[in-house]
């Protein structure tokens, strides 16, 4: 199914390019090696071995919004940019522990439109080398492996390799963010677990599969990982050899996921730092209900689209539409319908765009159980108005049991501060669209131990504080939710 970025432009300016899915913040960092124009040449993880904090700054010649961070004019800073002045005061050659590289992600120009030369094959805002202290790389390749979806991103990459987007702040605000709890220390035993890759969207069996890498300085050579909310429970024993920042993908096994269970990965040896041993994987959703609600607004060419439930032995117990003509444009066609099920078991929702174009003007389709009372429960489906292109879009269902595929994420976590913490804790977050938001945070053993309920908060960034000071020392997963989407984070309490 294709996926549609949606970019807040809020409090930031930037050059949209074509759709793809930026690299997540925590994500790990992909290596690489490569050549600046200068002729040195710079390899990541050497610099994150060396405990350096590595900044990127993925822009195109043709930008505005990135020459204008570059110089300095996005804040009437006035000829030095806000990445100038990190490197002048924090970076390696100057006794600092920061590497600032500017990488030209764009491969259809040519070196020369960074020299601002009048042979650029392309467009230039200038000559993007006067008095840059710091290397740049003309590398597309580099902004590939990053997932670039729009000019300029900044990642900050801390030595332990995990990525956060920065964005444009200023030189100071940057080094807070490198020198607070965010990026945090390298260990000497530091295994840790990142990108599950198993089954998400499932009423039956589940493979467990995550990634496991040494973030520490000594080999790494055995763990323990433990999932809980699976029956039965996997206790797995890991023995192998992984040097710094190598990483090894593990089937962990197949399982069943227990209704109502969050599901639960951690690695349970407890090495030096505790704050990355937990994965809180989204495969399931509790939802008591047999009473389902469909909503769907049709675009301009409702006769595209139709809707089909099947059972587990994909029978058809339900369907509706098409809603027109193929093909014949007419108003749009509201449509509204519930649907009782007879029975427990695994059902599939499956909503089908005949000629594949997509939701435009204002359609969108919504999908969720209904409780005993009225009240609207868990999506099990929602698509937006973005213009959505999509053939073929499906929603697994177990009566008591409702996975909802979003095809666009709505919420994010961004940033939680101090952490560790031992009463309050800061956290940032961005909405894509105003909604009520709550806070939910949860122990290692998949219990619950704190809700907190905001109210409605307004679209973009937003900071909000919970009081964690009655919470017992341990590590914590702190779940947004907004809008039926979760974003996760994990945070320590000393």
């Amino acid at each position: 199914m294709k996926k549609l970025l949606l970019v807040t432009t809020a409090l930031l300016m930037i050059c949209t390019m074509s759709v793809k899915a930026q690299l997540p913040n925590g994500s790990f960092a992909p290596d690489f090696t490569a050549t600046d124009i200068n002729g040195v040449e710079h390899h990541l993880y050497d610099y994150l071995a060396q405990g350096y904090t590595v900044v990127l700054d993925v822009s195109a010649t043709w930008c505005g919004p990135c020459w204008s961070y570059h110089t300095g004019a996005y804040n009437g800073t006035g000829g030095e940019g806000a990445l100038h002045v990190l490197h002048n005061e924090h970076g390696v050659e100057n006794g600092g522990n920061v590497i600032v590289i500017m990488i030209e992600g764009d491969g259809t120009t040519n070196t020369d439109c960074l020299y601002g030369a009048t042979d650029c094959n392309s467009s230039t805002q200038g000559d993007w080398t006067a008095d840059t202290p710091y290397p740049i790389i003309d590398n597309a390749d580099i902004a590939s492996a990053y997932q670039i979806a729009y000019y300029p991103t900044i990642y900050t990459i801390c030595p332990t390799g995990i990525v956060t987007e920065t964005s444009q702040i200023t030189a100071a605000d940057h080094y807070t963010f490198i020198e607070n709890s965010t990026c945090q220390s390298v260990f000497s035993n530091d295994g840790m677990l990142l990108n599950y890759s198993g089954t998400v969207g499932t009423c039956d069996d589940a493979d467990i599969i995550v990634d496991l890498v040494n973030i520490g300085t000594n080999t790494l050579t055995s763990a323990n990982i433990v999932v809980t909310g699976v029956s039965p429970m996997i206790d797995f024993d890991w023995t192998g050899s992984l040097d710094q920042f190598e990483m090894e993908t593990l089937n962990l096994g197949n399982v069943t996921v227990v209704d109502g269970a969050d599901v639960i990965i951690t690695i349970t040896d407890m090495d030096d730092n505790i704050l990355n041993n937990l994965l809180m994987p989204s495969i399931g959703a509790t939802l008591s209900t047999t009473h389902i609600h469909i909503d769907i607004l049709t675009d301009v060419y409702p006769g595209d689209n139709s809707w089909t439930i099947y059972d587990d032995s994909m029978n058809a117990v339900a369907t509706g539409g098409p809603y027109g003509e193929f093909d014949v444009q007419s108003d749009p066609v509201q449509v509204t319908e519930d649907v009782y099920l007879d029975e427990t078991g695994c059902y599939s929702f499956v909503l089908i765009d005949q000629y594949g174009d997509g939701f435009y003007a204002g359609a969108h389709a919504n999908v969720y159980g209904v409780t005993s009372g009225g009240a609207a429960m868990e999506n099990i489906l929602t698509i937006g108005d973005a213009g959505l292109s999509f053939s073929e879009v499906s929603g697994a269902a177990k009566v008591n049991e409702v996975v909802g595929i979003i095809e666009n994420a709505m919420a994010s976590v961004l940033n939680a501060y101090p952490n560790p913490t031992a009463d309050f804790l800061n956290i940032e977050y961005s909405l894509l669209e105003a909604g009520a938001v709550s806070f939910e945070v949860i122990n290692l053993l998949g219990e619950k131990v704190m809700i907190e309920n905001l109210g409605t908060r307004s679209p973009g960034s937003n900071v909000d504080r919970l009081d964690m000071s009655a919470l017992n020392a341990g590590v914590y997963m702190i779940n947004l939710v907004s809008n039926a989407n979760t974003s996760s984070l994990r945070v320590s309490v000393q």
